[in-house]
C-alpha cells in the first residue's frame, strides 16, 4: 500500500480559537506515527510563524513556539503563502526560521514560499487534508 501524504492548513489567525492548537498537535501525532506529513500556513494562517509573539496577555500557552520544532518530529516541510504574507504586509524574514535533518544529519530550510498557481498545484499533491 502507498504511502499517504496528509496536509495540515492553519488558515485562521493563531489565537481566539482552538483551531492552530489542534491542527499542529495532529500533525504531531500523525507524524509520531511515522505518517508523511506537511503543514501549510494560508490566509491568516501565516500569523502563526511570524516572531516575537506574546500571548501572555491573552493568558493563553504560546502554542507557536512548537512550530520551528516540525523538524524534530520529521515534518520536513512547512508551506507559506507568499501571497497572504504580503497581503498582510510582511515578508518571509519576519518569520521564524523552522528546520530539518536529512538522514546524513544535515540541516535543512524546511519553509517552502510559494503562491499562486505554484501554490495550488503543491497542495493538489496531497492525499488526505485537514483544515484548521
Amino acid at each position: 500500500m502507498p504511502e499517504r501524504r496528509f496536509l495540515l492548513s492553519l488558515s485562521r489567525a493563531p489565537y481566539g480559537h482552538l483551531d492552530g492548537q489542534e491542527g499542529l498537535d495532529l500533525a504531531l501525532v500523525l507524524a509520531a506515527f511515522g505518517q508523511n506529513v506537511t503543514v501549510a500556513l494560508l490566509d491568516d494562517g501565516v500569523y502563526h510563524l511570524t516572531r516575537g509573539q506574546d500571548s501572555s496577555a491573552l493568558g493563553l500557552k504560546p502554542y507557536t513556539r512548537q512550530l520551528p520544532a516540525l523538524g524534530d518530529f520529521d515534518i520536513r516541510e512547512l508551506i507559506v503563502d507568499r501571497a497572504a504574507l504580503q497581503a498582510r504586509g510582511l515578508s518571509a524574514s519576519q518569520l521564524q526560521a523552522v528546520t530539518h535533518e536529512d538522514d546524513d544529519f544535515n540541516e535543512h530550510d524546511s519553509l517552502l514560499l510559494l503562491e499562486g498557481a505554484a501554490l495550488a498545484e503543491k497542495l493538489a499533491t496531497f492525499d488526505i487534508h485537514f483544515g484548521f
